[in-house]
């Protein structure tokens, strides 16, 4: 388990993104995105398991130190590139309020929550960061930009983590 020593950002104010800001900073579906630029990706799940989150994320969430959530993580790309990363961690309650994100399969996680507007985001937070520094074992380990955000759907919530990997700025270079 994994204590979140990172000092999250509420803003970005880093000049040196130039392509991946607009990128970083898109509040909306990120698959969507990647639409509005005629890109196709390929979502492969890597995981979808009860576990018990990590210790910053069961905070975040308000979980008990034992309590189990779905983790959901993703690879979004295509074939030779990998562009983003995504973790996923929902609440029971949250599961219950809106089952169809038991049902994503390859399926995007924006599928269902930009389609409900009763689901709320909170401000997104960013990082500068390995991503090992918040899962052990995480690999690539290269420093990668990362923000998260919680969803709420009346009371319960979900927190989404994702890590922009390297290759999305060789894809915003081209977009």
């Amino acid at each position: 388990m994994q204590k979140d020593n990172n000092h999250w950002q509420p803003s970005l104010e880093i000049d040196d993104l130039h392509a991946l800001q607009p990128w970083i900073r898109h509040t909306g579906s990120f698959i969507d995105r990647l639409a509005e630029h005629g890109i196709i990706p390929s979502i492969h799940v890597l995981r979808e398991d009860w576990i018990k989150p990590e210790i910053w994320e069961s905070k975040l969430l308000g979980l008990g130190s034992h309590e189990l959530a779905l983790v959901r993580e993703v690879r979004i790309g295509n074939d030779d590139q990998i562009w983003l990363y995504g973790r996923t961690v929902i609440q029971k309650a949250m599961l219950t309020n809106k089952n169809e994100l038991l049902h994503l399969e390859n399926r995007s996680l924006g599928s269902v929550l930009f389609q409900d507007p009763e689901i709320k985001r909170d401000k997104l937070e960013f990082i500068y960061a390995e991503p090992s520094t918040l899962w052990p074992g995480f690999s690539p380990t290269n420093a990668s930009w990362i923000r998260r955000s919680l969803f709420h759907l009346h009371d319960a919530s979900l927190l989404l983590t994702e890590i922009f990997m390297p290759d999305l700025t060789t894809l915003c270079m081209k977009n």
